[in-house]
C-alpha cells in the first residue's frame, strides 16, 4: 500500500464501498464531499445543520466549480439529521469532522451516533488546535480520533454551490496505521485529494496553525481575498509580525515544524489560495463567531505561558473577538 513515507501507490478499491460520513456542509465539508461523491468509490453523506444548503443538495445536487473553471454537478446526500443517516444508509466506517471549532463539540455528538459501534473511526480536519482533544472526549476513545490538516481552500458561492479556490496537500497523523484511516487516505487520493500520512502530529497541527494564524485573521480584519495580503505592503508587514510570533511560540515548546522557512510558505500558501474567502472572512461577513481563539488565541495562550512576547497576536484576539469586527486598512500597535 505505501510507496515510501507517506506517499500512496494505487490500489484496487475494496468491493465494499465504506460509508463515510461529513459532518459540516459548509465550503470545506462540500469541497470534500464533492470530489468523494464523484469518485464513486465510497457511500457519501453530508451532515449538516445548515438547512437551505442541505435542501438546495437534496434537490438539485451540488455543483463545484473547480479551478480550471470547469463545474461538476454532483449527487450526494445530504440531510440535517444523522437519525435519517442511520435509517439509509446504517453507520459511518469513518466520520469527517469539518465544522467551526465552536461547534466542535455539537458535531462530536453527532459522531458519536454515526459511527459503527466496533470498528468506526472519526478523522478531524478543522482549523486551530484543541478539537481532537474535545471529539475524543465525547467519544471516549481516544485512540479512534484522528487529526489531519488541509491546505484546500474553497468557500460557498451560494447555495449547493462549491468553488474550490486553491489546491493542497492534506495530511493525517496516522502512526499506528489504522486501517480505516489507511484506506480513507487512499479514497481521497483517488478523489484527487492529495493525502499524504504524518508520524508527527505535534509538527503538523503548529504548521497549518501558523499558516492560519496569519491568512485567516488579517484577511478578516482587512476584507480581503487571500491575494491581497502579499499584494499591499502594509498587509505583508502585518502578516511578517504575526507569523514571526507564532514561530517563536513553535519554538520555544519544541516543536519541529515541516518546513524550513515559515514565512515562505505562508507566501505560498497566500499565492495558491488567492482568490479564497478564507474561513473567518466569511464568519465576519456573516456576522457568526470565528475560530480566533483555537488559532492565534493558542498562539498568545502558549506565549504568555512560555514567556514568548504574541502582541501582535494579542491584538488580533482583542480586535476579532469585539462584538462588531472592525474594517482595518492597516495594523498597527
Amino acid at each position: 500500500l505505501f510507496g515510501g513515507r507517506g506517499l500512496l501507490t494505487p490500489r484496487a478499491i475494496p468491493l465494499r464501498r465504506p460509508t463515510v460520513a461529513i459532518i459540516g456542509g459548509g465550503a470545506m465539508g462540500s469541497l470534500f464531499g464533492a470530489k468523494l461523491a464523484a469518485s464513486g468509490d465510497s457511500n457519501v453523506w453530508l451532515v449538516s445543520s445548515w438547512a437551505e444548503h442541505m435542501r438546495k443538495i437534496q434537490r438539485d445536487g451540488l455543483t463545484l466549480r473547480n479551478l480550471d473553471k470547469s463545474f461538476w454537478h454532483v449527487n450526494v446526500n445530504a440531510t440535517t439529521d444523522e437519525n435519517e443517516m442511520l435509517r439509509v444508509a446504517g453507520p459511518a466506517d469513518v466520520a469527517i469532522v469539518l465544522v467551526k471549532s465552536p461547534a466542535t463539540a455539537d458535531a462530536a455528538v453527532r459522531a458519536r451516533t454515526l459511527l459503527e459501534p466496533r470498528r468506526g473511526v472519526v478523522l478531524t480536519l478543522q482549523n486551530g488546535l484543541g478539537n481532537r482533544e474535545t471529539i475524543a472526549a465525547v467519544i471516549g476513545d481516544e485512540s479512534r480520533v484522528f487529526q489531519g490538516v488541509t491546505s484546500q481552500a474553497s468557500f460557498i458561492e451560494s447555495l449547493g454551490c462549491v468553488f474550490h479556490a486553491g489546491a493542497g496537500a492534506t495530511s493525517i497523523a496516522n502512526p499506528q496505521r489504522n486501517p480505516q484511516i489507511d484506506e480513507l487516505v487512499q479514497l481521497f487520493s483517488e478523489a484527487g485529494i492529495y493525502t499524504e500520512l504524518s508520524d508527527d502530529l505535534q509538527s503538523m497541527a503548529w504548521g497549518k496553525l501558523i499558516i492560519n494564524a496569519g491568512i485567516n485573521p488579517l484577511s478578516a480584519l482587512f476584507r480581503v481575498k487571500n491575494g491581497v495580503l502579499i499584494q499591499k505592503s502594509d498587509y505583508t508587514d502585518a502578516l511578517k509580525h504575526v507569523i514571526r510570533e507564532a514561530v517563536s511560540v513553535a519554538s520555544a515548546k519544541g516543536v519541529r515544524l515541516p518546513f524550513e522557512d515559515p514565512l515562505q510558505k505562508v507566501l505560498q500558501v497566500v499565492a495558491a489560495t488567492g482568490d479564497n474567502l478564507s474561513s473567518m472572512l466569511v464568519d465576519v461577513i456573516r456576522g457568526t463567531r470565528t475560530e480566533v481563539d483555537a488559532i492565534n488565541g493558542v498562539i498568545v495562550s502558549e506565549g504568555q505561558r512560555l514567556s514568548v512576547p504574541v502582541a501582535y497576536n494579542e491584538y488580533i484576539v482583542e480586535l476579532m473577538n469585539m462584538p462588531r469586527v472592525p474594517h482595518l486598512s492597516m495594523l498597527r500597535l
